[in-house]
């Protein structure tokens, strides 16, 4: 199970013509915000374990458009979500490629429809459909949704959110966000004061805490994110490199 774990980002790899379509407005952004990290496993420190990541926000009137981007050393992975202001998510799509080449491994598109979720991957030239039930009461995050949706967390209360993850996969788990306080954080963008959101996934097969940094200052963007990718996965660290707020 890929979980879901919120740092993908944009490459020079086009998404597909009709992908971008499901997930985009036609709107130019009145803002934007780009941030580059770079994420490693373990320990591992050499550049071919390195993954570099590009996150950018474009804020129209009443749309957010969240495009990510991972590269690694021979993949890129390639996200655009379109949410609504509150974080709610409208529409999602992914490719993931090979580096170099471009070779498609897997497309998806995944929209909401009232209470339920439509899932279409495409891997190999086969397709697969499934539409799946939210559960009543609890958020929905697609992928990297989740790092939106945490900028409106309560944070001045001891609230618990339950949020529903959906993954390009088409898997799902329930997870629970907490707000565990501040720390000073320093990565090679800065220091930062941060909230230190811990988001916990309690199922038969993993037990684990993910951990993210967000600023304490709006916008509360991610400086740092820890943990595991996966069941089977080495734990990943990811630092925030650079930042440009600009308005186009």
């Amino acid at each position: 199970m890929k979980l879901l774990l919120v740092i993908l980002c944009f490459t020079g790899y086009a998404l597909d013509a009709t992908l971008v379509q499901a997930s985009s407005s036609n709107t130019p952004p009145a803002a934007q915000e780009t941030y580059r990290y770079t994420s490693a496993p373990g320990t591992r420190t050499d550049d071919r374990a390195k993954e570099t990541i590009f996150m950018t926000y474009g804020f129209t009137s009443n749309r957010v458009m969240l495009s990510s981007q991972t590269l690694g050393t021979d993949f890129s992975q390639t996200v655009a979500i379109t949410l609504t202001p509150e974080g709610t998510v409208v529409s999602a799509a992914f490719v993931n490629a090979t580096s170099p080449g471009g070779k498609v491994i897997q497309q998806s598109r995944i929209r909401k429809e009232n209470g339920t979720v439509d899932v279409d991957v495409t891997r190999r030239q086969k397709s697969n459909t499934q539409s799946i039930q939210i559960p009543e009461g609890q958020k929905l995050a697609v992928d990297a949704s989740l790092l939106y949706l945490m900028r409106q967390f309560p944070f001045d209360t001891k609230e618990e959110w339950r949020v529903f993850m959906v993954d390009f996969s088409g898997q799902s788990v329930t997870v629970s966000v907490r707000n565990q306080g501040t720390e000073l954080v320093t990565v090679p963008a800065g220091v930062f004061t941060c909230y230190r959101m811990e988001v916990r996934i309690d199922v038969a097969f993993l037990k684990a805490t993910i951990t993210y940094w967000l600023t304490e200052s709006p916008p509360h963007f991610l400086v740092k994110h820890l943990g595991k990718r996966g069941p089977f996965t080495k734990t990943y660290t990811t630092v925030l490199d650079s930042i440009d707020f600009s308005t186009p």
